[in-house]
């Protein structure tokens, strides 16, 4: 599916620029304690969802962004972010399985 391959391709991307991701997060975390930065904190996940939304259900979407967002702390955390294999296999189940549709005919997860 080559929307679910773009997707894994793009965020693996991203976590390889582990200076960029690590600037990005601590303006996230920063809205935690600052509560007028959380709009600003929100827009990641909140523009993923918009994206996403676009070609699945707004179920499904949240849930891929979410998971993203895991990912992206994952990476983080562990120095190494996941793998682009592991990151289309886990997007695939979120999105399947929260409502059963991705970007057309999809006859489950492909894991």
């Amino acid at each position: 599916m080559a929307a679910l391959e773009a997707i894994a391709e793009q965020l693996c991307l991203y976590l390889a620029d582990r200076d960029r991701v690590l600037a990005e997060n601590v303006l996230y975390f920063a809205g935690v304690h600052q509560p007028d930065l959380r709009p600003l904190s929100r827009r990641w996940v909140h523009g993923m969802t918009t994206i996403l939304s676009a070609h699945t259900s707004p179920a499904a979407a949240r849930a891929t962004a979410v998971y993203m967002d895991g990912a992206v702390l994952y990476a983080l955390l562990n120095d190494t972010p996941l793998d682009q294999e592991e990151l289309r296999a886990a997007i695939d189940l979120a999105l399947w399985s929260t409502h059963g549709a991705f970007l057309g005919p999809h006859r489950g997860p492909s894991v």
